[in-house]
């Protein structure tokens, strides 16, 4: 329920404060003087679109605020918690800001949300119908959304299950074309495909091959040389054929020396120490310059083989684009397309079994989907007779009383659509069924659609019936009507009251009207009024007394407040409302 609005610099309101209270609640006033803006106020609070003109001339932001009760367990409040706000109050304070320069901001109870999660509280808590909402009714999507609205829980859960059933079959629909445009491959893509599979399988590149042959192809063109220098190297170390002294003989020369006299002084041990072990290293260093001499051989052919295997592995990366040099090693990643060129023509070869797999769960889950179509539409119809019936009830009370209301359900038959019965209908993911409303306003007239052969004010008193019929399903605890009553008069005009104020016996009603027929029945009446200024502040929303009720209905009737005659039809009104 809304409990509470506070609105400020947003429009000609200057800094109001609306307290609601349970059952209907009316706002009146004159032309301009601002009751729709409150509306407005609330569409915004409440997620709706945010637009920079909102904000009152001079003012830095507009600020809206409403308070609205919320207790344990309404699932608004799992809306919040998801968002990250926590309610701790058995109320919400929704809050939205606009500056000047369009920013914007939106609080649930203190903490930052999206407009979007204010929206999607919105439509748990409150439901609002302005002027536009008749028109929204001439949508055909509109309609088969108050069908299913009309369902409850019994309705939803067989949408639920067609829907579901249609997101399997569109996943299994992706799979098949998938699996289609995976084998559809042009004769010039699988010839070359199996051209890199056949090369790579032939010549069967290793991983960092060339760096391998380049270091064996350098140490054979440089053969001689290489053995010149190990050779002059070992002399060096280990000494020549004439006897002549090698660092390693002069190295154990001093360290034979070292060691007679090592023990008797700390510093001179230290250094033979240190000495020792580069002699054992040098050995080793011997040992390996003399196997690499003996290793060298120069062998033309050798040299010859790794010239040709490295010409045939450069040509074969080149020939699909791979440069010899690029990063990495070009030899794993010719590779590795090789492998996949393979598992595409593998594929291909499957294909047929593959698309007759994918072809079989498409047909279970179409199969599938069409069961689930046809219990939606007969629950629709269902419904949607139900529904007529009590829709053409609570019209009829409305000052229309041979009119007839009625929900058609049909199908459109499409080539390529969803088989049912034998013919193709065309299928979306709300079903097969065209849902639309129809009205014969007069006996013996044939119904037409309502967007065809339903004026305003019947347009106004068909959405307040089907309100009406609505909230028995609704979840919803508040009913925020603006001008519905648009266009209705006189009989009309008190069966509006009426009805509305059957609806506040279950729920918060708010209504702005200019009708006295309808602002009699409220339960809390209130005005609103501009100052001298043209601007709404505080003191010019209040709510009115029972005597106070008696001049503003009288002003709605005749525009002369002060009217005796007119003060007394306003009694006489309040009088009827109270007996109804």
């Amino acid at each position: 329920m809304l409990e509470e609005i506070r609105i400020r610099s947003l429009g000609v309101i200057n800094d109001v404060v609306l307290e609601l209270s349970p059952g209907l609640n009316v706002l009146t006033g004159e032309t301009g003087a601002g009751k729709t803006m409150i509306i407005t106020a609330l569409n915004l609070v409440l997620g709706g679109k945010a637009d920079v003109a909102l904000v009152r001339t001079g003012a830095e932001r507009a600020d809206v605020a409403a308070r609205i009760q919320m207790k344990e367990g309404h699932p608004a409040r799992q809306i919040a918690f998801d968002a990250g706000a926590e309610i701790e109050e058995e109320s919400a304070i929704f809050a939205r800001s606009i500056t000047a320069q369009g920013r914007t901001r939106a609080l649930i109870s203190g903490s930052p949300v999206n407009a979007a999660t204010l929206a999607a509280m919105a439509t748990e808590v409150i439901s609002i119908h302005a002027q536009s909402a008749s028109a929204r009714l001439l949508r055909a999507s509109a309609q088969r959304e108050l069908l299913d609205q009309f369902g409850g829980t019994e309705l939803k859960s067989q949408l639920d299950a067609y829907q579901s059933a249609y997101g399997a079959f569109r996943i299994a629909e992706g799979e098949l074309n998938r699996v289609r445009e995976s084998g559809a491959l042009a004769a010039r893509e699988v010839i070359e495909y199996q051209a890199l599979v056949d090369d790579v399988e032939k010549h069967a590149p290793k991983a960092d091959e060339l760096r391998a042959i380049a270091v064996e192809i350098s140490r054979l063109d440089h053969v001689d040389e290489l053995r010149e220098a190990a050779r002059l190297a070992h002399i060096g170390i280990s000494g020549g054929e004439n006897s002549e002294a090698g660092a390693l003989s002069l190295l154990a020369s001093a360290s034979r020396d070292l060691e007679k006299v090592q023990s008797k002084d700390l510093k001179l041990a230290d250094i033979y120490n240190r000495l020792v072990d580069p002699i054992f290293l040098i050995k080793e260093i011997a040992t390996e310059i003399a196997s690499f001499e003996s290793a060298l051989d120069a062998d033309p052919g050798r040299l010859e083989s790794l010239q040709e295997r490295k010409s045939v592995l450069t040509t074969l990366l080149r020939r699909y684009g791979i440069s010899p040099t690029s990063e990495g090693d070009p030899l794993t990643t010719i590779v590795e397309r090789a492998n996949e060129a393979s598992k595409i023509l593998q594929a291909r070869e499957n294909l047929d079994a593959l698309i007759g797999q994918a072809s079989l769960e498409l047909n279970l889950r179409r199969e599938e989907l069409a069961t689930t179509a046809v219990n939606l539409t007969k629950s629709r119809h269902l419904y949607a007779e139900m529904v007529s019936e009590r829709i053409s009830a609570k019209i009829r009370e409305l000052a229309m009383p041979n009119a007839m209301f009625s929900i058609s359900i049909r199908s459109r038959v499409l080539d390529g659509g969803l088989v049912i019965g034998g013919e193709p209908l065309a299928f979306s993911s709300e079903g097969v069924d065209e849902v639309e409303m129809l009205l014969s306003a007069h006996s013996g007239g044939a119904p037409v659609p309502l967007a065809k052969g339903a004026s305003g004010g019947e347009l106004s008193r068909v959405m307040l019936a089907i309100e009406v019929v609505l909230a028995s399903n609704s979840t919803v605890d508040t009913f925020i009507f603006d001008e519905v009553d648009a266009g209705v008069g006189g009989k009309a005009a008190i069966e509006v009251g009426r009805q509305l104020a059957e609806l506040a016996m279950n729920a918060q009603v708010i209504v702005v009207t200019h009708l006295a027929q309808v602002a009699a029945f409220a339960d809390a009446h209130y005005t609103v009024t501009k100052s001298e200024e043209g601007l709404v502040s505080e003191s010019d929303v209040h709510r009115l007394t029972e005597g106070e009720r008696v001049v503003e209905l009288a002003r709605m009737l005749a525009g002369q407040e002060q009217s005796l005659s007119a003060q007394i039809h306003a009694e006489e009104l309040l009088e009827m409302a109270r007996r109804v």
